[in-house]
């Protein structure tokens, strides 16, 4: 029998919208592998996502504002999306 917890037991429409800021992207030394860290705007509750060195590079560069030469994948899905 599975007992859940009073902060468990929020509805789903509760938990359905957190809103979340990038906190940072971290970098595994050991492996290369990158995690933004999401941090839960209206409390000190945090989210990492791991993923592949380029996904987190692509994420890095967009944040930081910088121009490179040639489109990543997400930019082509801006472009469409705004069309």
């Amino acid at each position: 029998m599975w007992v859940r917890s009073d902060q468990a037991m929020r509805s789903e429409a509760d938990m359905a919208n957190i809103e979340m800021v990038i906190d940072s992207i971290r970098v595994n030394v050991e492996n290369n592998q990158r995690a933004v860290v999401l941090k839960e705007k209206m409390a000190e509750r945090y989210l990492p996502i791991w993923m592949g060195p380029a996904e987190g590079d692509a994420i890095a560069v967009t944040l930081q504002g910088v121009s490179i030469p040639r489109p990543l994948t997400h930019d082509f899905y801006v472009q469409l999306s705004m069309h």
